[in-house]
């Protein structure tokens, strides 16, 4: 979970750029490393400027906060389905080759 921290500042404490760089480098490490990987952004309550929604573009889905429990059930139930439609489209690619 990517909670905004850039080498153990806050969010108060770095700039806007500093963060949206750290975002998208952790975005981008986490697709890497684990291409399945279903990646949800939780915004602030405050709203996004145009840097800050084109970092979250990367992400799979964004949570406004403040969110209420069926909305947070609702994110996650969508992660999760999209992970499962992930995990079964890379074991018919494995299976495809294995056949071929």
């Amino acid at each position: 979970m990517f909670q905004a921290h850039c080498n153990g500042c806050t969010q108060r404490t770095v700039g806007n750029d500093a963060l949206n760089e750290a975002l998208n480098a952790f975005i981008a490490k986490a697709r890497q490393l684990r291409p399945t990987a279903v990646i949800v952004c939780i915004l602030p309550a405050d709203g996004l400027t145009p840097d800050d929604e084109l970092a979250v573009e990367g992400a799979d889905f964004a949570l406004p906060q403040p969110f209420t429990t069926p909305h947070l059930r609702g994110v996650l139930r969508q992660a999760d389905e999209k992970l499962l439609l992930l995990q079964e489209v890379a074991a018919l690619r494995t299976a495809r080759r294995g056949t071929g």
